[in-house]
């Protein structure tokens, strides 16, 4: 039995290292490592199959390795993603590799030979160890001083202004009042557009602005993080994906009985969100790597991305009809395996994805929406996508002209400069500016 129990509790420790919900933001999967180890510890010490695994010499070798290697593995990831900038498998695979072979040295040449030596003045010992620790930790505040004062260089200054996305407002995420009013001028309690969505429409939100400085136009801003505008459909949490967003919906249906309550204060709607996050499910070990995303109905109903984002949309957009505004739909802009704005610092020249990397996932989400959206005279589709990436292959653009704040956002200084000029045209069609024809239903 107790041979049985050492290696179930191998077989859970795998599963639970396995799980798609990592053990430090799952309790279930902390729970398999834990009762894992737990197990594998008690009845390891007895002859079994479980024991005679953790006996044999390489598990031996790297239980003796295992603390130099813990120690170094985080500062060689760490500097692979400064020097490389990607988060790839293989470029994480290659720095635990090389940790690893720095643990075997450091072992055989530092930490074995200082276990084994005799110390005749401790007091030296001592000493010396606090003075490592002091020196190591005036390096890193001269480093973090420097670095302190080249951010107050203008040239730089200006350069880090560019590559950041829009401000989050206190009041945009308030249901009750429908976000803030981010319109150029005094506030005005007359009719708005509604820029609606995810943190993507708050990256958005500059366009808006500008086009409302031209304009006079009124805009609001309502903005959930990680809750796309669908009625009806929420995520999964973040941290737990099998674990419906009850905040998200919450939030929804909030929103849902506002506007139904009161239609005056809408005079058109911008739904932004970054809709393929909804489709595909990221991954921190490979960004490249797809499978489907998991939403729920707000029953709890598991659903497939693509049909949640069709089913939610759809009810949204009937509630919108009964409003009779005019709906625009924002397609996301490109993703990119690595952090902008690092890339942009360090490797400038390589700061592009193939095309194809972001096809599968957009292409579904765009299906979906396309499906939602056909017959509606009333709502147009705009694909950002085609428009910031129209070849082959994706730029990230340059540090003086950033295309995103980090992977997946637009920076401000891109809403403003290049998708202003995109939906000026769509944003003139919601608020039935003279001049401006309604176009065939769906159209971009």
């Amino acid at each position: 039995s107790g041979g049985l129990a050492a290696v179930g509790g191998l077989g859970l420790l795998v599963v639970g290292l396995l799980s798609r919900e990592p053990p430090g933001t799952s309790f279930w999967a902390a729970a398999l490592v834990t009762a894992g180890t737990a197990s594998a510890i008690a009845f390891g010490a007895t002859p079994n199959p479980a024991s005679a695994l953790l006996r044999s010499a390489p598990m031996v070798l790297l239980g003796r390795m295992s603390y130099a290697w813990y120690l170094w593995h985080w500062p060689l990831l760490v500097i692979s993603r400064l020097t490389t900038v990607l988060e790839d498998l293989l470029v994480q695979a290659g720095a635990l590799v090389i940790s690893f072979v720095l643990a075997v040295t450091t072992y055989l040449w530092i930490e074995r030979p200082t276990r084994e030596m005799r110390i005749s003045n401790p007091v030296k010992v001592l000493g010396w160890g606090i003075g490592a620790l002091v020196g190591v930790a005036l390096v890193g505040r001269a480093i973090e001083y420097r670095s302190e004062r080249l951010m107050e260089q203008p040239e730089i200054a200006a350069q880090a202004r560019r590559l950041k996305g829009a401000p989050s407002r206190p009041c945009d995420t308030l249901v009750g009042s429908l976000g803030c009013d981010i319109s150029a001028g005094p506030p005005s309690e007359g009719p708005a557009l509604l820029l609606w969505g995810d943190s993507f429409a708050r990256a958005l939100a500059p366009a808006l602005e500008v086009h409302s400085r031209s304009t006079g136009s009124r805009v609001r801003l309502l903005v959930q993080a990680s809750c796309p505008p669908l009625l009806g459909v929420v995520p999964g949490l973040r941290t737990a994906p099998s674990k419906p967003d009850f905040v998200c919906q919450q939030a929804l249906q909030s929103l849902q009985n506002r506007l139904r309550s009161d239609r005056s204060r809408i005079s058109g709607v911008v739904l932004a969100a970054r809709w393929p996050g909804y489709v595909s499910a990221d991954s921190s070990w490979h960004p490249g790597s797809w499978e489907p995303g998991r939403m729920y109905d707000w029953s709890g109903k598991e659903l497939e991305g693509s049909l949640a984002i069709r089913r939610g949309l759809i009810a949204t957009l009937d509630l919108l009809e009964t409003m009779e505004v005019r709906v625009v739909i924002m397609g996301a802009p490109p993703d990119f395996p690595f952090d902008v704005p690092k890339c942009l610092w360090r490797i400038p020249t390589r700061c592009s994805v193939d095309r194809s990397w972001n096809e599968p996932a957009r292409r579904l989400s765009s299906q979906s929406i396309k499906e939602a959206i056909r017959g509606r005279r009333h709502v147009r589709f705009v694909e950002l996508f085609d428009h910031l990436c129209p070849g082959p292959l994706c730029s990230a653009g340059t540090l003086a002209e950033p295309l995103l704040a980090d992977r997946t956002h637009l920076s401000a200084f891109a809403a403003e400069t290049l998708v202003t000029p995109i939906v000026a045209l769509h944003l003139d069609w919601l608020l039935d500016r003279p001049g401006v024809r309604p176009g065939p239903p769906g159209s971009e």
